[in-house]
């Protein structure tokens, strides 16, 4: 969207694996079809070009194999509707799912965080965006497992990027469910490595509250009896909002109100809402499952 909130375009991936660029009108973009996805991809992300304000990075990504792409939206072509000018350029391959852009950087330029698979480790690595496109990955830090590393997370910067967190999908009550750092933005460098315990479930889905001060956490299964909760970002301490909050949930995010919604699907036909996240008491947050 724009400043006021005007839808500028949108994307969204089809069955088959493919990602088509609709302007605000909805129709299909020139050269908008045709951008490498998969359906089942957790996130992709749109970022503003440094010092183009009418171009635009759709960053997206191939899941399993890990191929990752960004593709260029100019919107000053098309009488101001926006054409796809770039299209699949490719940033390697063995990516996760997990993805997050940060503030801007004093020099105008952004980075993209995001994690690569090697073999038990993930390595968190930063990619520099700027005017000339989006530069290669650089390892930040790297999380080791038992298992090996899944190709889907979830990646999330806390609302003044001071903070970045990553979900570790697994099982083992003696592995880690989220890892926590100090971002130090300009930079782009990682420190105070922390990780916690807060499910029998795996844990996909990360979010940050307005405030900071809490990370919420969604479980991802088969079966109804998935957790969903908030660890305290201070002392890592989790607390339960919900042991059976839905199956194949994979999203929480705060919505423009400041409130966290959680996607649902399969058995239920409404979000989870959270109405007041950074609420101390648990008992305070306005939780409703429907």
């Amino acid at each position: 969207t724009d400043a006021a909130g005007n839808v500028l375009f949108s994307t969204a991936v089809s069955s088959s694996g493919e990602i088509q660029v609709w302007d605000a009108s909805y129709a299909l973009m020139p050269n908008g079809d045709g951008l490498y996805g998969h359906s089942s991809a957790l996130q992709s992300a749109i970022c503003p070009i440094p010092c183009h304000p009418d171009r635009y990075f759709i960053i997206h990504l191939v899941t399993g194999v890990g191929d990752l792409y960004y593709s260029t939206v100019d919107m000053s072509l098309n009488a101001g509707l926006g054409e796809v000018v770039l299209k699949n350029i490719p940033l390697g391959t063995g990516f996760t799912e997990g993805m997050a852009v940060s503030h801007q950087l004093p020099n105008g330029c952004r980075w993209l965080f995001t994690s690569v698979r090697n073999g038990n480790t993930y390595e968190v690595v930063r990619c520099l965006i700027s005017q000339s496109g989006i530069g290669p990955p650089t390892t930040i830090a790297t999380v080791s497992t038992v298992a090996p590393a899944y190709n889907f997370n979830e990646i999330e910067l806390s609302p003044d990027n001071a903070r970045l967190a990553m979900s570790v999908y697994t099982t083992s009550p003696n592995e880690p469910d989220i890892a926590l750092w100090e971002l130090a933005l300009t930079p782009g460098t990682l420190s105070n490595p922390q990780t916690a315990s807060v499910s029998d479930d795996p844990i996909i889905g990360l979010q940050f509250s307005p405030l900071g001060n809490y990370l919420y956490f969604v479980g991802n299964g088969n079966i109804d009896a998935m957790d969903f909760g908030r660890v305290n970002v201070a002392t890592l301490l989790p607390e339960l909002i919900d042991a059976n909050v839905g199956r194949y949930l994979t999203m929480t995010e705060v919505g423009g109100n400041g409130r966290i919604y959680v996607g649902m699907n399969y058995n239920y036909d409404a979000m989870a809402e959270v109405a007041f996240p950074d609420a101390s008491a648990l008992a305070a947050i306005g939780y409703d499952h429907n």
